[in-house]
């Protein structure tokens, strides 16, 4: 995801806000995880990566499971865009790979031999862009008293239109995780690596 994607989201934030408003329960929790992150990716050269897993389930009508595969975030510092402040964050630069129990697939059999039925199509994957911000800023709402709290999680849905989603954990304590609506959410943060530099 490119940062001027993720800048618009937290500039835009009062449109949605009112649908984030439990984020304020959550920074006590997510604080402390979160500015230990910061405080190690302060030790680090620019450009340092952790790497980020996804599961989630929904209880819908239509229920399933989804994986989102492993996928590096890189950490951007807290800055200024013009008034506004955006704080620390990890963004992913690529697309997170979700599949889902109900996309399911068959594998090719010879005739006449039963195919059994998998979930998880790896032929029918979403594409989503991850932002988890480590502290406190962007556009204040008057109305819902909400602002960007540690542990956030922002996604940008590449395989729909670039529609932003935004998720607001109960908890963080080595992972992230948390309940929306009918979907449970839990974001694994793991493997902190310096990049690697060829002479």
């Amino acid at each position: 995801m490119k940062r001027n994607s993720v800048v618009k989201f937290a500039l835009s934030l009062v449109a949605f806000a009112g649908l984030l408003s439990s984020g304020v329960a959550n920074a006590q929790s997510c604080s402390t995880y979160a500015s230990n992150i910061v405080t190690k990716f302060s030790t680090f050269p620019p450009n340092s990566t952790m790497e980020a897993t996804m599961a989630t389930n929904n209880t819908s009508n239509s229920p399933y499971v989804s994986y989102g595969a492993p996928t590096p975030l890189t950490y951007v510092p807290g800055h200024r865009e013009g008034a506004t402040y955006i704080p620390p964050s990890l963004q992913s630069t690529g697309a997170m790979q979700q599949f889902f129990s109900d996309r399911t697939w068959s594998p090719s059999v010879p005739p006449g031999e039963f195919a059994p039925t998998y979930p998880f199509n790896p032929a029918a994957t979403d594409n989503l862009g991850v932002t988890v911000w480590l502290g406190t800023g962007g556009l204040y709402s008057t109305t819902s008293g909400y602002e960007i709290q540690p542990g956030d999680i922002t996604f940008i849905l590449d395989s729909w239109g670039n529609t932003v989603v935004s998720f607001v954990p109960e908890r963080c304590d080595g992972m992230i995780y948390g309940i929306s609506g009918n979907t449970g959410m839990l974001l694994s943060l793991f493997n902190m690596s310096a990049p690697v530099h060829i002479n």
